[in-house]
């Protein structure tokens, strides 16, 4: 009994340490806080380390994502108007949080097909995608080691009380593991949005004189 009681007194510390809310803003920013209100046009909410302090708030237009404190997420896709100013070459969640390229749905997993020819954002989603594989099998090894030792804890078998709490600490490091790679690959997208945003911007068509001396019309990126 009294290893069962620890095993439980050690996920009551742990657990709060995982118990904020956090907003990814689309700049890969995060924010640990509670959130108060999700509004049309801005998030409320309140610092984590001054929940007695003001609210603040955030515009929904600069926001990514809110992961909350249960696991469930909350993903802002591009708005109308962004959409309308870009060109179809853009990545984006859509608002079934659906990854979408050239207006089709794409499998963000193997998003780096799209991503290949800007360097910098394939680094960054090649590493973002390693850590989630790595995090989700620590999660998954730690998830299913709470249950096995649970299990024998039920059935009587005491000293499986270990292989819970060996089981959590896993899982405690599959999470952030997950979270953070999860984080690379979203970035990883607003890189090469901004590449192709910057070629759009850089691209014009002008006249000018040929080889053979003659007007042609120059196309310049």
């Amino acid at each position: 009994m009294k290893k069962i009681f620890m095993f439980v007194f050690a996920m009551m510390t742990v657990m709060p340490l995982l118990a904020q809310d956090v907003i990814i803003t689309k700049a890969g920013d995060e924010i640990q806080a509670k959130v108060l209100m999700v509004r049309d046009d801005v998030i409320e909410y309140n610092e984590w380390s001054n929940q007695e302090g003001p609210a603040m708030s955030i515009k929904v237009a600069d926001v990514f994502m809110i992961r909350y404190q249960n696991g469930e997420k909350d993903v802002f896709a591009f708005s109308e108007e962004e959409l309308a100013n870009d060109n179809d070459n853009l990545i984006y969640y859509d608002k079934t949080k659906n990854v979408r390229y050239k207006g089709s749905p794409v499998n963000w997993f193997d998003a780096g097909n799209i991503l290949k020819d800007i360097p910098e954002a394939m680094q960054k989603y090649s590493s973002g995608k390693t850590m989630v594989v790595i995090g989700d099998i620590l999660s998954f090894a730690g998830g299913l080691t709470i249950g096995w030792g649970l299990g024998g804890l039920l059935a009587g078998k005491k000293d499986l009380w270990k292989v819970s709490v060996a089981g959590f600490g896993v899982l405690m490091v599959g999470l952030p593991i997950s979270f953070s790679g999860q984080k690379n690959i979203f970035k990883s997208f607003d890189i090469y949005n901004e590449s192709v945003k910057k070629n759009k911007e850089t691209a014009y068509w002008s006249f000018g004189i040929s080889e053979t001396g003659g007007f042609s019309l120059i196309y310049n990126f």
